[in-house]
């Protein structure tokens, strides 16, 4: 709070003569913090002068520390585009940090490196400059998981001996990725994820993957687009081989309003033999309405996905796995206070197979998702974390009924640099 005092340097008391003024009453409640009963008389004033600087960066400042950020968002932009040069520089920062509150941290970071090129004093240009993008980051995830169903059995076998199929593991994620340029969202990197399991050996799971990632992330339109190579080992043995692009854009509709489209096109080349069927193409389309960003305490998303697995045919109809699904998605996320988030989500897909014979005709699956999880924010670097998930498929084909419970908890830490 004291960066804002001292940046108000350029705000002078103008008290009218023969009543009290509501511009001099909002800055009297402004330097006392007590930023609610500001902006109440800061908007009266705004209402005599709709377009006094001196106005409209206060009555921005007082929303933005009220959490107000898309009300005072537009009052700082005003003023950041036409005010004196002795205010500009003030509204940019507090423009910036609006900006960043709501996740645009784009448009964010371009307001905050102008602030701190302006007259914003020596707190203010620190404070910018601490808000910049760093160049390295650094993350590393450790959960023990219990999996109830590893092998995927049926869920005739499950049932009559579940011990056999339950087994514990050890999840270890470690990420490095590299920002070249400050002010561009272009990254590398490469992460390594490795599971551990307890008893069931043959299903230890190592993935590699190196890739390359864009974004932009702006109040009204954000993108992601992403390419990467992995390579996966299981059971000491190589698995499989896979090349992937995604892309993701969001434009807001209207307030908390969102809409959002993504694509994925996925190619793995199995090398195990079980699981040769599986090498191909899979094409991913999803929309989803999202209600809502950070810092909300409560968002969430409704959304469709279509694929196509067009997997390569093996030499019988039972190895061709060739199939469309779709279905609808759910997610919400809820921050129920300042340190503690939950997550939950579920899917249902409907998978039809192009030529694989079941029982009564062509296979069919219905499979059922459902995940929820917390985490607490221990510290801005270090978090801690537990959930569980459910997956359940329901085949024509009984073979490929199954039913997977998975519980897990764990620590995540993050660090950036340069």
């Amino acid at each position: 709070m004291a960066v804002g005092l001292v940046l108000l340097g350029g705000v002078t008391s103008r008290a009218a003569p023969g009543g009290e003024d509501p511009f001099e009453a909002g800055l009297q409640l402004f330097r006392a913090q007590r930023f609610a009963a500001a902006a109440v008389a800061l908007e009266q004033a705004r209402a005599q002068r709709p377009h006094d600087p001196d106005v409209l960066l206060l009555l921005g400042i007082a929303l933005y520390r009220q959490g107000n950020f898309r009300r005072a968002i537009p009052l700082l932009q005003e003023v950041a585009r036409a005010g004196p040069p002795d205010l500009q520089a003030t509204a940019r920062l507090f423009l910036g940090l609006a900006l960043q509150a709501l996740g645009a941290m784009d448009e964010a970071h371009r307001e905050l490196n102008r602030a701190a090129r302006g007259d914003v004093g020596t707190a203010g240009r620190a404070l910018a400059r601490r808000l910049q993008p760093q160049r390295l980051s650094a993350s590393l995830l450790l959960s023990p998981e219990v999996d109830g169903n590893v092998p995927l059995s049926d869920a005739t076998a499950w049932s009559l001996r579940p011990e056999d199929s339950v087994d514990g593991d050890l999840l270890v994620q470690g990420t490095v990725s590299l920002r070249p340029l400050r002010h561009l969202g272009l990254s590398v990197g490469n992460t390594t994820l490795y599971r551990q399991q307890m008893r069931l050996h043959r299903f230890s799971l190592l993935l590699q993957s190196s890739w390359a990632a864009y974004s932009y992330l702006g109040l009204n339109h954000r993108v992601r687009a992403l390419a990467a190579l992995t390579y996966a080992l299981m059971g000491g043995n190589m698995l499989y081989l896979e090349g992937e692009g995604r892309a993701w854009y969001r434009a807001r509709l209207w307030s908390e309003l969102g809409l959002s489209l993504s694509y994925a096109l996925r190619y793995r080349d199995y090398r195990q033999t079980e699981f040769l069927p599986f090498s191909g193409h899979t094409h991913t389309a999803q929309v989803e309405l999202q209600w809502g960003l950070s810092p909300e305490p409560i968002t969430a998303s409704l959304g469709y996905l279509a694929q196509r697995e067009e997997l390569k045919p093996g030499q019988q109809k039972t190895d061709d796995f060739r199939a469309w699904a779709h279905g609808p998605l759910l997610r919400v996320r809820g921050r129920l206070h300042g340190r503690l988030e939950l997550l939950a989500s579920g899917g249902v897909l409907l998978r039809v197979f192009d030529l694989l014979p079941a029982h009564q005709g062509l296979r069919g699956d219905i499979q059922l998702q459902g995940d929820v999880s917390m985490s607490v924010d221990c510290t801005r670097w270090l978090e801690v974390f537990a959930g569980a998930s459910i997956l359940y498929n329901h085949s024509t084909d009984p073979a490929f009924t199954w039913i997977k419970p998975v519980g897990y908890l764990g620590l995540g830490g993050h660090l950036s640099t340069w």
